[in-house]
């Protein structure tokens, strides 16, 4: 299943809404994301 808000953060983040430091990956996290989605490396895996 899809975790509500996660196609919009994605979406964001590829269209330039958001740069990969403004991107919170914990908050990525908790909105339902795995992590293997976030679009660059954590360290958090």
């Amino acid at each position: 299943m899809t975790a509500p808000g996660q196609n919009l953060i994605m979406w964001m983040v590829y269209n330039g809404e958001y740069t990969v430091e403004e991107v919170d990956a914990a908050a990525i996290y908790k909105a339902g994301m795995p992590w293997e989605y976030l679009p660059f490396q954590t360290s958090q895996a």
